[in-house]
C-alpha cells in the first residue's frame, strides 16, 4: 500500500509538473499570439493610412486634371475667337485697301 501511495504521489507530482509546464506554454503562446495580433493591427492601420493617402493623391490629381482640361478647352475657344477676329480684320483691311485703290484711281483720273 505504501508503495502504491508513493507511486500515486509521484504520478500526481508528474501530472502537476506537466500541468504547470502546459500552463506556462499556454501563457507564452497566448502572449505571442496577442503580440502577433497587435503587430498585424499595426500593419493593417499602416496599410489603411497608405491607402487613404493614395486615394487623396488620386483625387487631387484627378481634380487638377479636370481643371487643366477645362483651361485647355477655354484656351482653345479663345484661340478660335482670336483667329476669327484676325480673319475679320484681314477682310476689313483688304476691303479698305481696295477702296483706297478705287479712290486713288478716281483721284488720278480727276
Amino acid at each position: 500500500m505504501d508503495r502504491r501511495v508513493i507511486e500515486l504521489e509521484r504520478t500526481n507530482e508528474n501530472i502537476e509538473i506537466k500541468k504547470a509546464s502546459l500552463e506556462r506554454q499556454f501563457e507564452i503562446t497566448k502572449k505571442q499570439l496577442n503580440e502577433k495580433i497587435t503587430n498585424l493591427n499595426e500593419v493593417l492601420q499602416s496599410e489603411k493610412e497608405t491607402r487613404e493617402m493614395w486615394i487623396e493623391r488620386y483625387e487631387k490629381e484627378q481634380k487638377e486634371h479636370t481643371q487643366t482640361n477645362a483651361n485647355l478647352l477655354h484656351n482653345k475657344s479663345q484661340l478660335k475667337d482670336q483667329t476669327l477676329a484676325t480673319k475679320n480684320i484681314e477682310i476689313k483691311l483688304q476691303t479698305t485697301q481696295k477702296a483706297n485703290e478705287v479712290l486713288s484711281e478716281q483721284n488720278a483720273r480727276l
